[in-house]
């Protein structure tokens, strides 16, 4: 048994290192958006932790002799269409719909073909996926996808199961001291890599009244909840949290309860009408 672990070991090293060095070009579009670079890159990175030598192209035709991966989305890729109109692939009816893609291989040629972005991005994950279990690039195949349920995301609750001091139900500010997870982008980047690798498409950040901490008008500025520097930094986060839901085909959706003045602006009203009053009196 001794005698025998240097053989299989040598052979594991041989079957490790058998795709190493392997060229393959990725031959996409112009104008990508960022979802379906962000489904390339995610490709493109596990092909090269594979041991593949990836180059990405944008192209009008391809050689059908050289190792490569063609990504698109149905109509706005001339070359996809252009494939697609050559019999190089046949579509069912309703096979690609919203978010979904259709995934084939043959001999060099692999196809992406998504029925939008998001359907882009997911083919490009499952390839990527696929590519992570196996080892190396499958080939001479056909897979087909896409969500059975439009809306699919989870609920973060911006509230306290408390009432905070010297506020009602619903008021829940969005601060540092409130909600410091808010401000972590570490973990809003793990957890949106989470959500598209289940193919979440939704995040709902639930809040009484949010409104307050995250717009300023300029004829109510005592309406703001919040000092201006957390404002500013409300509306940096939700900024940098939407532009990467984006990359992921998520949608952050802002729920509330209700619609009332913010504190400030109730205690300023009350105390205008108090001296407005005495003033009459």
């Amino acid at each position: 048994m001794k005698k025998l672990i240097p053989v299989i070991l040598s052979l594991l090293m041989i079957v490790s290192s058998a795709y190493c060095g392997e060229k393959i070009s990725i031959v996409t579009s112009t104008d990508l958006v960022p979802r379906v670079q962000f489904g390339i890159d995610k490709l493109s990175s596990a092909l090269s932790n594979t041991g593949y030598e990836v180059t990405i192209t944008q192209a009008s035709q391809i050689n059908r002799d050289e190792s490569s991966i063609v990504i698109g989305t149905l109509r706005k890729n001339p070359l996809i269409d252009a494939m697609i109109l050559a019999d190089f692939l046949s579509l069912k009816n309703g096979e690609i719909g919203a978010e979904g893609f259709v995934l084939t291989s043959e001999n060099n040629v692999t196809l992406i073909v998504g029925g939008d972005d998001s359907g882009t991005l997911y083919g490009c994950m499952e390839l990527a996926s696929r590519i992570k279990k196996e080892g190396s690039l499958p080939k001479n195949y056909r897979f087909a996808d896409k969500p059975l349920m439009v809306l699919r995301g989870p609920c973060i609750g911006m509230q306290k199961t408390q009432f905070l001091p010297g506020r009602r139900v619903y008021e829940y500010p969005y601060t540092p001291e409130n909600f410091p997870f808010f401000y972590d982008k570490e973990f809003w980047q793990e957890y949106l890599d989470l959500l598209v690798e289940h193919r979440m498409n939704t995040l709902y950040l639930w809040n009484g009244h949010p409104f307050a901490s995250l717009v300023k008008l300029d004829d109510y500025p005592y309406a703001l909840e919040v000092p201006e520097d957390v404002y500013e930094k409300n509306v940096e986060v939700y900024e940098y949290l939407t532009r990467e839901a984006d990359k992921r085909g998520i949608w952050i959706i802002q729920m509330f309860y209700n619609i009332f003045v913010s504190k400030p602006f109730a205690e300023k009203t009350i105390s205008e009408h108090n001296t407005e009053n005495r003033h009459r009196l």
